[in-house]
């Protein structure tokens, strides 16, 4: 990746650390390590939903959905790239891979804005959240470890 390219990347992920437009799914996917089990379960290839919820200690039998919903949020605003599989029974499956993006969330020695976001979407600084956001938050809780 060019230094360009990157500068780029960086400034994306910074105006999502700062951004009210999806802070939930994106607060949420951080607290879930979404973004550092894909780099591990993926290594960099398309990774299915199933995959990463498989990593975490859930009962709840609609997490892969719910991990999916997140995932293809998360897509739509570039921090995942979305590839369609057609099955042979005609449904389709939706696979994921990080982007360069998504790379300044995961957790590292170099340091992540996942820690900035975190500290300007606290829970405690969306005391006023728009409503549905602790909603969200109970739907996934059988998600979290």
């Amino acid at each position: 990746m060019s230094l360009k390219e990157e500068d780029e990347s960086c400034v994306q992920a910074m105006l999502f650390s700062k951004t009210n437009v999806f802070p939930m799914v994106l607060d949420r996917a951080i607290e879930l390590n979404l973004f550092d089990i894909m780099a591990e379960v993926g290594d960099g290839a398309d990774v299915f939903p199933f995959k990463i919820t498989s990593c975490f200690p859930t009962r709840n039998p609609k997490a892969t959905s719910l991990v999916d919903r997140m995932l293809r949020l998360l897509s739509s605003h570039s921090l995942l790239s979305l590839t369609l599989r057609t099955l042979e029974d005609g449904g389709v499956e939706r696979l994921y891979v990080l982007t360069p993006t998504s790379r300044f969330f995961l957790k590292s020695d170099d340091g992540s804005l996942a820690s900035m976001f975190a500290m300007t979407h606290h829970r405690a600084t969306m005391e006023d959240s728009p409503p549905g956001y602790h909603g969200i938050l109970a739907k996934l809780e059988g998600c979290c470890s």
